[in-house]
């Protein structure tokens, strides 16, 4: 176990004492609007000429690709919830003032 990763343990009947290992952590409260010109995709797939450092990213990035993928509607709930209770109540802590950037946006 190295310092800089993050381990969780689950206490449970279905599996007691098992410790979980964080890949990668989403802070949807962070989430920020981004129109379609200022991104690109990114090739994931490992080529011939990628060193053993890329190759071991491009598989963790593979990682928590799929499983965004499975859980792709929980993320989309909770950002959901996080952006309308900001837009109602103005100041979500630690949120992004949605309006303010979507109003920036429509500036451009």
């Amino acid at each position: 176990m190295s310092k800089k990763d993050i381990y969780f343990s689950l206490n449970n009947s279905e599996s007691p004492k098992k410790v979980k290992h964080i890949l990668a952590v989403l802070d949807l409260k962070k989430m920020i609007p981004v129109s379609e010109d200022l991104y690109s995709e990114v090739n994931i797939n490992a080529a011939d000429s990628d060193t053993e450092e890329i190759r071991k990213y491009k598989k963790l990035l593979e990682k928590e690709l799929q499983f965004c993928i499975k859980i792709k509607d929980e993320i989309v709930n909770k950002a959901t919830k996080i952006y309308i209770k900001q837009k109602e109540k103005g100041n979500v802590r630690f949120c992004v003032d949605f309006t303010a950037v979507e109003e920036f946006f429509k500036k451009k």
